[in-house]
């Protein structure tokens, strides 16, 4: 009997030392197996994804239109950045559409895409906008860009448009009024973004540690109307290292107005059930 519980003993002891030896190569292989599989569901996801024209065939909402620089299209950026946070807000509103990068293989999971050759894209663009609920414009560096905003201020769908700029994390408030100077080089001086300084941290209509972002939609004479931010605060201190933004209050102003019916609850239950799920929306 000794002799069978040393030799169990023993072995336990050989397998203890086997598995610390070589516990750190199974942890890697671990690691590589959930990468692995993660990029399998992106890569799933990317194939089964529904081009554009077959969306809007089957949901018979008016869709919203998001136009960006094509450097702007990177799986961490829609899945983390401020365009993540803002679009989902929209997929509520009606079926997110986009034009797709040319000669792109695959779609960014996410947003439905048309696909059009270079010639084309224009005429797409100008036949879409009639039919949109919202149109989401984020500003950058692109000849394609300048004329989309070109065509929308000269357009009678000018207030559903909603404009995005940011300017990279790190970056001064300033940043974001330089880059709107470059759109917009009319813009009078009080009508610069608005700004909150919460625990030293500087926030435009954005900015939880991404960048400065500023959001803003088109009033009157194609004036612009820069939206106050909502931080999310409890008992005046909010969580983390940033404050956060509440992008759904922040942008209310705006899916009030592109909405059938207000976005706010009426309730006193659905008030509440609004007020609990703020920080959904960080």
């Amino acid at each position: 009997m000794n002799l069978i519980i040393n030799g169990i003993l023993y072995n336990t002891k050989i397998l203890d030392q086997y598995f610390k030896q070589y516990e750190s190569l199974l942890n890697l292989s671990g690691f590589f197996a959930l990468l692995g599989l993660f990029g399998f569901l992106i890569l799933g996801s990317r194939l089964t994804a529904p081009l554009a024209a077959d969306v809007l065939r089957k949901d018979p909402r008016p869709p919203i239109i998001y136009l960006r620089p094509f450097q702007f299209d990177n799986f961490f950026r829609l899945a983390y950045g401020p365009e993540f946070r803002i679009l989902r807000l929209f997929r509520r509103v009606g079926p997110l559409v986009a034009i797709g990068r040319p000669k792109e293989k695959l779609q960014t999971s996410g947003i439905s895409r048309y696909y059009v050759r270079d010639d084309e894209w224009q005429d797409l663009v100008l036949c879409l906008l009639p039919r949109s609920r919202a149109i989401i414009l984020v500003l950058g560096e692109s000849a394609g860009i300048e004329w989309e905003l070109e065509k929308l201020l000269g357009s009678d769908h000018v207030d559903r448009l909603l404009i995005v700029a940011i300017a990279p994390g790190g970056s001064s408030p300033d940043s974001v009024r330089e880059r709107l100077i470059r759109f917009f080089p009319t813009l009078p001086a009080d009508l610069s973004p608005k700004f909150r300084t919460v625990r030293d941290v500087d926030h435009s209509s954005g900015a939880d540690g991404i960048g400065q972002v500023a959001l803003a939609m088109i009033d009157g004479e194609k004036t612009l109307r820069f939206l106050e931010p909502v931080i999310i605060e409890e008992n005046g201190q909010s969580n983390g290292r940033y404050p956060l933004l509440n992008w759904r209050d922040t942008m209310l102003p705006f899916l009030d107005r592109v909405l059938d019916s207000p976005l706010r609850p009426q309730g006193w239950f659905s008030k509440l059930i609004w007020t609990l799920s703020a920080r959904d929306h960080g």
